[in-house]
């Protein structure tokens, strides 16, 4: 952990100088297979791409060096039958302090299995997404028996936890304010349980990395966010402060300041017309998404393919002639307000320390 702190500070200071810097946070799309139909997300509507194999992964990551963090995402990771020789393999050749995956938790043996096979279980934090309660989080996810099947993925990783150091947490996206119950209840239901529950506000975040299309969609970052459902101003300052005040009693105090830093900017966003700012990108730089086939896309919300790094030297690839017009895009971004992008670059700009000096929410 204090390696990296101390590669965050450094990565600060020569991004502040112009230098280029080399990954250290990577969001790696193991693939983009999905078993759920959510409301408010389209990939499971996406052409299924030619996935990289084990030995790409370990050919691509070991190029990288040391990571901070690596974050294995989909569709459903998994849907991967080889997730956890994936993990053993970042985790030996990259280092990174914490591996995080999300999942909707619907595939609980393989979930456990996996878990079992991890060599090093500890540092991986795992969030099952779970948005409401019993037939309505069905409705929403699309598939009947999800919650059942999410709970108990959450009791079989709490019990593992005990022997593994494994952290559990769920994420919950809350669908509109007649919802905002179900963020209490559930809390209540996990609570003897020691789980916390990492809330938000659900919007339209136009990302378009996640539907199908030719890649030209346009998205302006620096426009208001749209509520995914009916929202008042006053219930969405109240869903966050209550949201906030919870996180700031589960979390750690790394974790409280990236969340008062977030929920200020989003609910900025959600109540008050733009344009607005956000931290320096840090995609292309500090940050590196790779898809399932070993594409680089620039960032969440504009997916031109800069290169494939199952083709290509990852050195030559990074320093190359070609990234200049693209991080020259990402330099001129006034930028985005989604979670998976702004805590990113919030953090490895310095950024973040705002947090400290807000207390969520505050316009």
């Amino acid at each position: 952990m204090l390696l990296t702190l101390a590669n965050i500070v450094r990565s600060a200071m020569l991004g502040r100088l112009g230098f280029t810097q080399s990954p250290s946070f990577v969001t790696f799309f193991v693939t983009w297979a999905c078993n759920h139909r959510c409301l408010f997300c389209d990939v499971w509507k996406k052409t299924p791409q030619d996935e990289m194999t084990l030995d790409d992964i370990e050919r691509v990551f070991s190029q990288l060096g040391r990571l901070d963090v690596v974050r294995l995402s989909g569709g459903e990771p998994f849907l991967r039958k080889d997730l956890a020789e994936i993990v053993n393999s970042l985790d030996r050749i990259n280092r990174p302090s914490l591996i995080h995956i999300t999942t909707n938790g619907i595939l609980t043996r393989r979930i456990v299995e996996m878990i079992e096979r991890v060599e090093r279980p500890g540092q991986i934090h795992i969030k099952v997404s779970i948005d409401d309660l019993g037939e309505k989080h069905d409705k929403i996810r699309g598939v009947n028996g999800a919650y059942n099947k999410a709970m108990q993925t959450v009791q079989e990783l709490v019990r593992l936890r005990q022997s593994t150091g494994l952290h559990v947490g769920v994420n919950q996206a809350i669908l509109d304010e007649e919802s905002l119950g179900a963020y209490e209840e559930l809390k209540a239901v996990l609570a003897p349980m020691n789980v916390p529950v990492y809330a938000s506000i659900a919007y339209d975040s136009k990302a378009t990395i996640y539907s199908e299309g030719d890649g030209t969609e346009t998205f302006d970052p620096a426009s208001s966010l749209s509520t995914f459902g009916q929202w008042t101003p006053e219930g969405i300052e109240r869903a966050m402060r209550r949201i906030a005040a919870d996180n700031k009693s589960n979390n750690s105090f790394l974790e409280q300041i990236v969340d008062s830093y977030f929920m200020n900017g989003l609910y900025s966003r959600m109540v008050e017309p733009g344009p607005h700012t956000g931290p320096r990108c840090v995609a292309l730089g500090s940050h590196l998404r790779i898809l399932p086939n070993g594409d680089v896309p620039v960032c969440l919300y504009d997916r031109a393919v800069v290169g494939n790094l199952r083709q290509t030297d990852f050195k030559e690839f990074w320093h190359g002639a070609k990234m200049k017009p693209f991080r020259e895009k990402v330099a001129a971004c006034p930028g985005c307000w989604s979670s998976c992008e702004t805590a990113v670059s919030a953090i490895y700009t310095g950024d973040i320390w705002k947090g400290l000096f807000r207390t969520p929410v505050t316009r």
